[in-house]
């Protein structure tokens, strides 16, 4: 195993820190993605003095993920869901380089950008999470959209906005019958419900929906798009995408004007050319975090394979990056790193404004009026990584989004008078 050498290329370490005005006698820290994990690493790291943290990220905005799927139906703008990464790493004491990390040197604990700058590091934090994949799926780059960035949830809005504006069917096919594929179904209907010109199909390569959950919960799913035009196709496989169908493994075809990819995903070209151990989940890594190839190096978020299998959750991510975070320092400081001690959490998926679901261990609570638990824990971690901004932009980010919460969840509610009716839906499914 590989471990922390920081006498390694003196010179070249050395001038790397006077370049981003550090002291030679500074640990250097370099933390890959500057997202859940990346920024909560940052923020414990904050304010040591025998320490420069420089973030990597091609973006200067960071986007809170679990809602990017509320652009699609209006209910959240773009700009809602973002918060600069760049001015949080500043404002935290940090450098923030606005590039991308293209090769990984763990003997010489190097650090390789696109423009070719060499960052060398004492310690390494991967936080980059995971890629999207194509799934080798013929035409799937050419003619499919993401879900994965706010900027392709905007894209999905206009291009059905303008599809509808046609005034002629339009179809939308969503591939993945996931977290991710049921919440945009859901924001679909929240806005187009009445639409008899929209209709959507779904599918998935398992046999239900939500395989990775309870199975009373992709059953309800289904029981509450009867009357809409949603058609499920389970347990299919896709042999090509084509820019109006997609093609199917049974030599059937499905009429589809928009395609979206709400599922797949693949270990960056960054993490597969190291010399990283890593398996289909991710880097290697031991209960501390550390990667089983070096110890200098430590994962963090869906890029970790931890021993123990976690959920790809938000709120796992931001601890694995502040645990990781003072792992760093105990290392650099001589002393031993701490085993990572995930606790069990309750998840909340959206159905639009149809239903939300609230899922701890085997019990599983369904109601309408669950939906603003899920937007309080949006509105609380929005404001936790604001907090880290200006003044100034931390009250407009606090104003602007609780604004836009009331104007489109709460009120349009409100005005609907339809409490008993939300009362009567919410039950206990398991």
């Amino acid at each position: 195993m590989s471990t922390a050498n920081s006498t390694v290329n003196t010179a070249k370490t050395n001038a790397n820190r006077k370049n981003s005005g550090s002291h030679a006698e500074d640990h250097h820290v370099v933390i890959v993605g500057a997202n859940f994990a990346g920024l909560s690493a940052a923020k414990r790291l904050a304010c040591k003095s025998d320490m420069q943290v420089t973030l990597v990220d091609p973006s200067k905005a960071f986007h809170w993920a679990p809602n990017i799927h509320e652009i699609v139906s209006g209910l959240k703008a773009s700009t809602g869901v973002s918060i600069s990464s760049e001015k949080i790493a500043r404002q935290l004491g940090h450098r923030f380089l606005d590039d991308e990390a293209v090769a990984l040197d763990i003997n010489n604990n190097e650090v390789r950008l696109a423009d070719g700058e060499l960052l060398a590091y004492d310690a390494l934090l991967v936080a980059c999470g995971l890629s999207a994949s194509d799934m080798g799926i013929s035409g799937a780059e050419e003619n499919c959209i993401g879900m994965r960035h706010a900027e392709e949830a905007k894209r999905i809005e206009q291009r059905i906005a303008v599809g509808l504006a046609a005034k002629r069917p339009f179809a939308v096919t969503i591939i993945g019958a996931g977290f991710t594929g049921v919440e945009l179904l859901g924001e679909l209907l929240r806005k187009h419900a009445n639409n008899k010109l929209l209709s959507i199909n779904v599918i998935e390569s398992a046999p239900r929906v939500l395989a990775g959950l309870p199975s009373v919960i992709g059953e309800d799913i289904r029981k509450q798009c009867t009357g809409h035009a949603v058609h499920f196709y389970l347990a299919k496989d896709i042999s090509a995408i084509e820019k109006r169908a997609v093609k199917l493994q049974d030599g059937s075809s499905i009429d589809s004007d928009l395609t979206i990819c709400c599922a797949g995903t693949a270990i960056p070209e960054l993490i597969r050319e190291s010399e990283l151990a890593c398996s289909e989940q991710g880097i290697l890594v031991n209960d501390e975090l550390q990667s089983k190839t070096a110890s200098n190096v430590f994962a963090a978020g869906d890029i970790a394979a931890t021993t123990s299998s976690l959920k790809k959750q938000a709120s796992f991510a931001i601890d694995m990056g502040k645990h990781a975070a003072g792992n760093i320092e105990a290392l650099l400081s001589g002393q031993a790193p701490r085993p990572f001690i995930p606790f069990q959490k309750p998840m909340l998926l959206s159905f639009g404004d149809i239903n939300t679901y609230f899922i701890y261990n085997n019990s599983v609570f369904a109601s309408p009026l669950l939906a603003p638990l899920k937007e309080a824990v949006y509105q609380f971690y929005m404001a936790q990584f604001g907090a880290s901004l200006p003044a100034a932009e931390q009250g407009f980010g606090l104003l602007g989004r609780y604004t836009r919460s009331v104007k489109e969840m709460l009120l349009p509610e409100l005005l609907k008078f339809r409490f008993a009716e939300l009362l009567g839906r919410s039950k206990r499914l398991q």
